[in-house]
């Protein structure tokens, strides 16, 4: 079921994926904040639905951040200003468009774990905190299991992995934010009735619980 806030968010990325199709060069791909807030002007929605959904979406990595900044000189001297223009990521361009064919060959390779004075690097050289090595291994067994079921559509896939996705960069980060975990585990939830992918799923469960404090 759509909410509200997917609905924000899904008009804020459409609104991004179409500038992506008709620039003629990088920076036209981009759309400062204010810009984005026109865009959506006419669908009703307010500045705090805007910036809720963004933040939301740069969190999942299906929109960046990309900064410029620049000298002007003031009658006290120069300053330096910058500016901060967002772009839908390849990630938010399969949402719309479906798994390229240029998928990158090492993107789901095997886990690597090697433990460093107390942090973990797993595969490309992602950095997770130890305590979270067994869900961030479990979540990428999961992510797979997910990939090759056959009961699941190509759709579904790159959602769902775009969530399992979400969990492993909070797990790379010092304080994980425990509402994004939970709010996307919600998403993931339909997996539990997915035959192929159940037991993997109630394994990862039972490793994110003392997350969500529960």
């Amino acid at each position: 079921m759509t909410t509200e806030r997917d609905r924000a968010r899904n008009d804020l990325l459409k609104y991004l994926y179409h500038k992506f199709t008709k620039a003629r060069s990088r920076k036209s791909q981009t759309a400062t904040v204010g810009e984005i807030k026109k865009g959506l002007k006419p669908k009703g929605y307010k500045e705090n639905d805007i910036m809720q959904a963004l933040t939301f979406l740069i969190d999942r990595g299906w929109v960046t951040e990309e900064k410029e900044t620049r000298q002007i000189t003031l009658k006290w001297g120069p300053k330096t200003v910058e500016k901060v223009r967002y772009r839908i990521t390849d990630t938010g361009v399969e949402h719309f468009e479906g798994q390229s064919s240029f998928e990158s060959s090492d993107r789901y390779q095997g886990i690597n774990i090697t433990n460093i004075h107390g942090i973990t690097v797993v595969g490309q050289h992602n950095i997770v905190q130890t305590k979270f090595s067994d869900l961030y291994e479990a979540l990428d067994e999961l992510g797979e299991q997910v990939r090759s079921n056959g009961q699941i559509s190509d759709q579904e896939k790159l959602v769902y992995q775009a969530d399992i996705d979400t969990i492993k960069t909070q797990l790379a980060k010092p304080e994980p934010k425990r509402e994004i975990i939970k709010a996307v585990w919600e998403s993931l939830s339909k997996l539990a009735t997915i035959g192929g992918v159940v037991g993997m799923f109630q394994k990862v469960a039972e490793l994110i619980r003392p997350i969500l404090g529960i």
